[in-house]
């Protein structure tokens, strides 16, 4: 059967397109292959992320992707390339009941004018549609082949034909009802399973029986998607269908490609994704894909079905079949116009661009023609190409004509002595100039090719005023000219080290840092070595010069420097240590073993036990219940005589040692 794979990921920045950091994956399971063959079956749609609720999902938008493609460039004369009059079928199982008020939506969102038609049917062609995909994985599908098909060739009727499930016998019952429709010049399939020899005679079989135009009908191109895991994919390795690879597109803030890459391989949940490519096992010779296409950066699509509902961003190679057969539609358009027939995909589409010029592809960087064949497209050499491909007249083209002046430029200093000038692509355009004024003249600067959005001019005075003007020009002349306006800043001062760096413990815990403000300086950052880096302890305003440390270790030896800054420079002391005092001790005293003895009968002798550490001793003896001091002796006296004492009275004596930190007293003793 076929089913859609699923996986999310952040979505693109506003200005650029960066390379992307894939999130976690929601893949739905695989399910077998039925009735005509039996190898594992998946499409190729992968759904990067849902936005937030009323909000766009931020992945490539229509205008975004046709301009980088070059779509916006085509005409047909004076008539619009646009796929009109064209018939796009397209291949999905199960029903997306929502998909005429999802594609309304997605035109209102991005001012695409709603298709020729759109119609629905099922797999034989009746109003009978079949039941909902309880995964909703091809409702996105659906979402996402309608809308895209529809953003390139606007136009063009669009044949939706809804199969009653995932299996072989239904997709292909589906693919057979559109071949067979009038009108019908492209048939677009987003899904396919892993080429296998095993599987050879079945796919041979169903390539031919139903991926050929049919006998009297006029010519159909069969477009497929390569496969979103790295490996080659039937029905896209059968030779009569067009299979698209895929890549990584990349933007610069004008809308132009930045850079084209292949689909760089992301292991998500152990599973290896890019798109798909390879010699085919099933079909001899045949090495796919042909073409490629943006996948792996996600694409604005609107599904309100799965999920919740509402905008996500989706891609794979799922995304480049629908726009590659919008392609083929408008080159169709062309063909017509010029009085001949729609192209034959296995006689005339394939072999035509591989004939072409290798100048009417981008290139892609890295990987190999097996992941992306020639390349994606330049629409705009492409269409004309294929339009009058086979003929010995030309599409008409309009007489060339001076093009637009770029819609917006500005300028910003990159320093006291640079400016960098900004501008807007001008469709048409070959190139622009790039011009000063001074003295009220226009003195130009340099000349820049298409495709060049900016331009760095250096040499130029501090703390001054600059007006700078661009123009586009091609061969039918030189557009009027844009204007912007900069001042450049003030000469950067540079900062000195701050002078007279010390480092005082003021306890055996705390130190204070002191230094000479440094004139120039916006601020000074104050580093600490903690035994492997110096680490940021702190940030202080101009005018500083004292910082306060505290919660330092007693007795360890302490490393710091101070670093002055602003905004274009930075000095730094070298590392200065202090040695933090060591914790004051404190000793516990042993208690006194004292000693009285009469020695007359009004006389007596005290003696004790000297505690190490007392520094003296302090003498009481007890009278009338209330103690009292008989004085204090120093720590090296252990013995003391008593005089005065009344015959036949009982005397209590006790000492106290002491020292600056603790005492102990002996018990009282008669």
């Amino acid at each position: 059967m076929w089913h859609p794979n699923q996986h999310s990921e952040p979505l693109r920045g506003s200005a650029s397109r960066g390379p992307k950091s894939l999130g976690r994956l929601g893949f739905e399971a695989l399910e077998i292959r039925a009735m005509l063959s039996a190898d594992a079956l998946t499409s190729d749609l992968v759904e990067f992320s849902k936005a937030a609720a009323g909000s766009v999902g931020g992945g490539y938008t229509p205008a975004e992707i046709r301009t980088a493609y070059g779509f916006n460039n085509v005409s047909f004369g004076s008539t619009a390339a646009n796929g009109a009059g064209q018939t796009i079928a397209i291949i999905d199982a199960y029903n997306d009941p929502n998909i005429a008020s999802d594609l309304a939506t997605f035109d209102a969102q991005f001012g695409i004018a709603a298709p020729a038609s759109l119609k629905v049917v099922n797999q034989s062609g009746g109003s009978n549609l079949p039941g909902t995909d309880s995964s909703g994985g091809w409702e996105v599908e659906t979402a996402l082949d309608v809308e895209w098909a529809h953003a390139i060739a606007p136009a063009a009727n669009i044949l939706l034909v809804e199969a009653n499930n995932d299996s072989d016998s239904n997709l292909f019952g589906a693919v057979n009802y559109a071949r067979e429709q009038a009108g019908v010049s492209v048939i677009s399939m987003s899904w396919g399973s892993d080429d296998n020899a095993v599987y050879a005679s079945s796919d041979q079989s169903l390539a031919a029986q139903y991926l050929v135009t049919p006998a009297g009908h006029q010519g159909i191109t069969f477009v497929a998607a390569a496969g979103d895991t790295g490996v080659a994919e039937f029905p896209s390795t059968s030779p009569n269908v067009l299979a698209v690879g895929g890549t990584d597109l990349y933007l610069n803030s004008s809308g132009s490609i930045s850079s084209e890459t292949y689909w760089t391989p992301q292991t998500i949940d152990g599973v290896a994704y890019s798109g798909g490519g390879g010699v085919s096992k099933e079909f001899s010779g045949r090495v796919v894909p042909d073409v490629s296409y943006d996948a792996g950066v996600s694409y604005d699509v609107y599904d309100s079905f799965s999920g919740g509902g509402g905008w996500i961003t989706v891609g794979g190679t799922s995304a480049g079949s629908p726009q590659w057969a919008g392609l083929v539609a408008v080159a169709d358009q062309g063909r017509v116009l010029a009085g001949q027939t729609t192209l034959n995909g296995a006689t005339q589409t394939i072999s035509a661009l591989h004939s072409a010029s290798s100048s009417d592809f981008n290139t892609i960087t890295g990987g190999t023609t097996d992941t992306t064949g020639l390349g994606s497209p330049k629409a705009n050499l492409l269409i004309p190409y294929l339009a009058s491909y086979g003929s010995s007249t030309t599409t008409p083209t309009p007489t060339p004509t001076a093009p637009a002046a770029p819609a917006s430029a500005s300028a910003a200093a990159g320093s006291s002595s640079s400016v960098t000038v900004t501008w807007s692509t001008s469709t048409g355009a070959t190139g622009y100039d790039l011009y000063e004024v001074e003295n009220g003249k226009d003195v130009l600067i340099s000349t820049y090719a298409a495709g060049t959005t900016s331009a760095v001019v250096n040499g130029l005075s501090a703390s001054t005023s600059y007006t700078f003007q661009v123009a586009a020009y091609n061969s039918g002349g030189t557009s009027g000219a844009v204007s912007a306006q900069v001042t450049t800043p003030a000469a950067a001062v540079t900062v000195t080290a701050p002078q007279s760096f010390k480092v005082s413990a003021t306890s055996s815990t705390t130190a204070t840092l002191s230094w000479q403000a440094v004139s120039g300086a916006t601020g000074y950052q104050v580093y600490q070595w903690n035994g492997s880096v110096g680490v940021l302890i702190g940030n202080l305003p101009a005018g500083s010069s004292s910082l306060n440390v505290s919660g330092l270790a007693a007795g360890s030896t302490q490393y710091f420097y101070v670093s002055a800054y602003n905004a274009t420079s930075s000095a730094s002391t070298a590392w200065v240590s202090v040695v933090m005092p060591a914790a004051a001790t404190t000793s516990t005293l042993t208690a006194p073993v004292l000693t009285a003895t009469a020695t007359s009968n009004t006389t007596g002798r005290l003696s004790w036990t000297a505690s190490p550490g007392a520094t003296g001793y302090d003498i009481y003896y007890m009278k009338g219940g209330q103690t009292a001091s008989l004085g204090s002796v120093g720590g090296g006296t252990t013995a003391v005589s008593i005089s005065g004492m009344a015959p036949g009275t009982t005397y209590e004596f006790l000492v106290l040692a002491y020292n600056s930190t603790s005492q102990a007293s002996s018990k009282w003793t008669m």
